[in-house]
């Protein structure tokens, strides 16, 4: 083995480390002992030891300089001799040209100010972050030599620039994509613009889900079904995708509901918008769960704009041990936002009734109302998890029916409490309406049968399941056309095929459907042995991505991989539309509502797409 060898100062010649304090050296031409210039060994350095030998030994001092220059000739020679044939010696040419600013069409130039534009699409950035202080000094020390172009110059110029150039990265992608489906919605900015979205949601060769932004283009005529359809066409017709689309998920508006179907486009409802409509059907529309979150409300306020009982609320939390929290105002457009301000609420009930003895608050929850916000809680638990799960970046329509039948099922366990069992038949009806026709739908149908996890197990009745598995088996057909496999498939499963039971309450009652439906025989009567093969397979655990079932299975079942393609590329909800316009939130502010609508969707089609396709445009 090689020894490494370090070389010291020479320095070490004269001193050696100090036996009984290592921060200290011995001289050895006298007995002074000299600081090694710290109290830790990352301190530690030679100067003590050089001054010493200066002051007082001025012979050896002599030599030690000597030496260190002839090792400095020595090595000014061997860098000589490395670079024969150049000249190391800089030309004042050169030392000028160093010196001298970028041009416009530096390259290197060129690179910062295309990074300074990504910085301003992806942070939500204003135009004139340019001509920021702190941001052209930090430019300046990173490169002295470029000049950084006005605002006016990102605006008018490089933004759209980078919006034409990843839109064409965007449409060679698309050419290569099958399938896709989109999710649609609409918003207004505070300049009082209108917008509508289109995201492209779609799986790639390598079994992975991705999503794109095709529009959020400006909308300000009325929102009718006529214009809808016309703007939906014209979106689609731009990129050339028209006759890809799967399905669209929209929101419940009667006018979307109208525009789609007069443009001849499939389309499916957000489940978290239903969810939403449910719980304020049947919930949150009860004249005592109204009252309750009038006055959750009013305290919450009250702790919210009173810093002393605030203050309070908080110390109370410290003296029972309780990890200082504060209370959660709810939003009258989110009923989600009521649930976690009641979920609040009772976890601090000990706190909040204590320091409302001591302050004497005006507004206090009596024992019924305490009551009534634990069971609407208990109640709307389930529907929080159902909004989670669906408004997850993979999730896909495959979780549609095993969510609401998980739904209905807990509404229909019994309470003893007549108001709590009014609240869930109530639901119960709104959500049986809203869904009346869900098992039925070819895309949820076919989607929860492709979906591993779930297959025929968690439909309402083996009516159902069955008419489920003929439809798959009608698309399988299509595709396999004269194709037939005459062998029964090896299928590859997971190793940890068999799902536990979750904690979680909504599946906790997917569970239970899946256990009573887990002898269902596929039907004697099919032609389509691969179809019964898979559907027989063990489920998948819950928490696998059910395309990596179809990444590992599509030799075996390659038609029915191509389906799962297609049918799980569908969301179930349109949340990835509403998500970019909480970015367009801060895009369009009340400082940026000058914006035109055409820059506003330039900055949001590059702040979602650029991550997406990696910066490769």
């Amino acid at each position: 083995m090689a020894v490494v060898r370090i070389k010291r100062s020479g320095v070490w010649d004269y001193f050696a480390v100090n036996v009984t304090d290592d921060s200290k050296v011995s001289c050895l031409l006298c007995p002074a002992i000299i600081p090694r210039g710290g109290k830790e060994a990352k301190g530690y350095n030679t100067s003590n030891m050089r001054r010493h030998l200066e002051s007082k030994h001025g012979d050896e001092y002599a030599t030690l300089a000597a030496k260190e220059k002839e090792l400095i000739k020595e090595k000014d020679g061997n860098n000589k001799t490395s670079s024969a044939g150049s000249n190391s010696q800089p030309t004042i040419i050169d030392a000028l040209m160093k010196s001298q600013p970028f041009s416009f069409d530096h390259p290197r130039a060129k690179e910062i100010t295309k990074k300074v534009g990504e910085m301003i699409a992806l942070d939500s950035e204003p135009f004139n972050v340019v001509n920021h202080t702190g941001f052209s000094r930090l430019l300046k020390v990173l490169e002295p030599r470029y000049q950084l172009p006005s605002d006016k110059y990102f605006a008018e110029t490089l933004i759209p620039e980078m919006y034409c150039k990843v839109s064409l990265k965007l449409k060679d992608v698309l050419v290569s994509t099958s399938h896709i489906s989109i999710t649609t919605d609409v918003w207004s900015s505070v300049a009082q613009d209108s917008y509508i979205s289109l995201t492209c949601h779609y799986v790639t060769e390598e079994f992975t889900q991705k999503q794109l932004c095709l529009h959020a283009a400006p909308f300000n005529d009325r929102h009718t079904g006529e214009h809808i359809d016309n703007m939906m066409n014209k979106c689609l017709e731009e990129w050339d995708v028209s006759g890809k689309v799967h399905v669209i998920v929209r929101d419940n508006g009667s006018n979307f509901v109208a525009g789609l179907r007069d443009a001849g486009l499939p389309s499916i409802p957000c489940l978290a918008h239903t969810l939403q409509l449910v719980v304020k059907d049947g919930c949150l529309a009860q004249p005592a769960v109204v009252e309750l979150t009038a006055k959750a409300r009013k305290l919450v306020g009250h702790y919210k704009h009173s810093n002393v009982a605030l203050q309070s609320l908080l110390r109370m939390q410290e003296q029972l041990g309780l990890s200082p929290k504060r209370l959660i105002q709810d939003e009258a457009t989110r009923w989600n936002t009521t649930f976690y301000m009641l979920e609040r609420l009772i976890e601090l009930k000990v706190a909040i009734t204590a320091t409302g003895v001591e302050l004497e608050v005006p507004i206090e929850l009596s024992s019924s109302h305490w009551a009534l916000a634990e069971k609407t809680v208990k109640i709307l638990q389930v529907y929080e998890e159902a909004t989670r799960e669906a408004s997850g970046n993979y999730a896909t329509a495959g979780v549609v029916i095993p969510v609401v039948n998980s739904i209905m099922r807990s509404l229909e366990v019994f309470d003893s409490d007549s108001g709590v069992m009014k609240m869930k038949r109530e639901m119960l009806k709104s959500l049986k309406e809203r869904y009346r026709h869900m098992e039925s739908n070819e895309y949820y149908a076919i989607a929860t049968l492709l979906d591993p996890r779930f297959k025929q197990k968690v439909f309402s009745s083996s009516t159902s399941a069955a008419l489920a598995k003929q439809m798959l088996i009608a698309a399988h057909e299509a595709l396999e056309g004269e194709e037939r496999i005459p062998k029964r498939p090896r299928l590859e499963s997971d190793s940890s095929a068999i799902n536990k039971k979750k904690s979680s309450l909504l599946w906790k009652f997917c569970d239970e459907l899946m256990d009573e439906n887990s002898e269902t025989e596929s039907s004697p009567e099919s032609t389509q042995s691969v179809v019964d093969a898979y559907l027989k397979e063990a489920t998948q655990p819950r928490k696998s991505d059910p395309l990596s079932y179809w990444k590992r299975n599509q030799e075996n079942l390659p038609h029915l991989t191509n389906l799962a393609m297609h049918y799980l590329c569908a969301p179930p909800a349109s949340v990835a539309s509403e998500r970019l316009f909480s970015t367009a939130g801060n895009i369009c502010t009340e400082l940026r509502n000058r914006l035109s609508p055409t820059k506003v969707e330039y900055l949001l089609f590059l702040n979602k797409n650029l991550p997406a396709l990696d910066y490769d445009y």
